[in-house]
């Protein structure tokens, strides 16, 4: 038996077959289609027709015919603006989008054929590039890289992510350099550690939280200049070869000499 998401799933698309993908753009014809194909699923047909409101069927039909894991980690975007933007909770968002993804012929929407949705331990929740490959994954509110398995020398972290994980790059000995976006606010414990051919990186304008070790053993990073948005910075954060330049980690290093100065012999000196 059908669930309620999947029958509404099914009207959508039945909306969709009879005046083709562009319908989706149109948020007032598809609230008059749905009045009159189901007058009694008002406040199914409400939701849907807020979501086309913030734009959600466009950012999907862009996606038609790219990769499954280009598609999933649209849907997960278009599900975190919806928690950001609206008043709607996380599983209202997902119902609505999955809608109308499966309405459109997305392979991630309600409706899409079982076979196409197997998802496996290695792609679940990745985001392919040409040349880079990233796991991510949505945590509540966030969008976290968990694992970058690329070749790249020189990737860039996709656009929307807002947390560099524990050890996505780890041990990447032929890193160079990485493009990191304005939306990453957090980068966390031994997120670059041990990337010996890491020499320039740029941290975004919004960064908050660097953790533990995060650039240790980046023994080639030479200077980094911390923005002033940075509130937290880690035990050993960076390389001892490394200069780092900025109000977090000055802070850093007085805390540190005044440790020094209290403590002798495991005694605290008043």
């Amino acid at each position: 038996m059908k669930d309620d998401k999947t029958q509404f799933a099914e009207l959508i698309k039945k909306t969709v077959d009879e005046f083709g993908l562009d319908i989706i753009k149109d948020p007032d014809k598809v609230n008059a289609w749905l009045m009159d194909l189901a007058p009694g699923n008002k406040a199914e047909r409400k939701l849907i027709v807020q979501v086309l409101q913030e734009g959600v069927g466009a950012k999907l039909l862009d996606i038609l015919g790219k990769p499954d894991a280009e598609q999933q980690h649209c849907i997960d975007m278009c599900v975190l603006l919806l928690k950001n933007e609206t008043y709607l909770d996380e599983d209202a968002a997902e119902s609505a989008v999955l809608a109308i993804a499966g309405a459109i012929g997305l392979e991630w929407g309600f409706g899409a054929p079982a076979c196409s949705k197997t998802q496996t331990a290695e792609t679940a929740g990745a985001y392919h590039t040409v040349d880079t490959a990233f796991r991510i994954e949505r945590r509540k509110e966030h969008i976290v890289l968990v694992e970058y398995y690329g070749d790249s020398d020189t990737p860039a972290v996709p656009e929307g992510t807002d947390i560099i994980g524990t050890g996505a790059f780890a041990c990447c000995s032929s890193l160079v350099t990485v493009v990191i976006p304005d939306s990453v606010t957090v980068i966390e414990e031994g997120a670059f550690r041990g990337c010996s051919s890491l020499n320039t990186i740029r941290l975004p304008e919004k960064l908050k939280s660097i953790g533990d070790h995060a650039f240790w053993g980046c023994s080639n990073l030479k200077k980094v200049i911390l923005p002033d948005s940075v509130t937290k910075l880690g035990d050993n954060a960076f390389d001892e070869k490394t200069c780092v330049f900025g109000a977090a980690y000055s802070k850093k290093q007085r805390e540190k000499k005044a440790d020094k100065v209290l403590r002798i012999n495991g005694r605290l000196i008043v």
